[in-house]
């Protein structure tokens, strides 16, 4: 697809599937590249406003390992919130790292997700760093997820059997006191 002029989607709207779109691009609703996962190419610039969601998968079961992709061949102007999930319960690897925007120049920070902070995805359990712009440690025009982290979140009667043992423990110290 080609535009001559800026190209401004709606909030709703969202920008999903894969190919190349030649022309400035702003985005003020979703992007989701990919039918699943896929990649977008910009011949132009991609402004995502405070109301954009950025919303990209990781599938683990690929060969080779793939996530959504975005390139841009002009200016990357980034904000609004990012978020990720993985397509299946396949955990990725603390090393594994996925480009997800690469662009000529990028400005701007997402709202939620600053360089250099954990961004977990839904569950809460699932995490990995967020490096972009000039704080991040690797290419300061790229998106990039890194340092991937599973913190399982204990189970409710977990919690109880916790609360339990500590209870026994505190009554024992009390009553040890009281003995001595």
């Amino acid at each position: 697809m080609t535009f001559l002029e800026t190209l401004a989607l709606p909030s709703g709207s969202t920008l999903s599937g894969s190919g190349t779109i030649t022309g400035n691009i702003e985005v003020r609703g979703n992007l989701a590249p990919g039918n699943s996962v896929g990649s977008i190419t910009i011949e132009g610039d991609l402004t995502l406003t405070a109301s954009t969601l950025s919303f990209f998968e990781v599938d683990m079961t690929a060969e080779p390992i793939t996530a959504d992709f975005v390139q841009v061949d002009g200016t990357l102007n980034l904000d609004g919130m990012f978020s990720w999930e993985l397509l299946e319960s396949i955990d990725p690897i603390s090393t594994d790292m996925f480009t997800l925007y690469t662009a000529n120049n990028l400005t701007g920070s997402f709202l939620n997700a600053a360089s250099g902070t954990r961004l977990y995805n839904s569950d809460l359990q699932r995490s990995f760093v967020i490096n972009y712009g000039s704080a991040s440690m690797f290419d300061p025009n790229s998106v990039i997820l890194s340092n991937f982290e599973f913190v399982p979140v204990p189970e409710p009667s977990t919690w109880v059997l916790m609360i339990t043992g500590l209870f026994v423990v505190v009554v024992f110290q009390l009553r040890r006191r009281r003995t001595s």
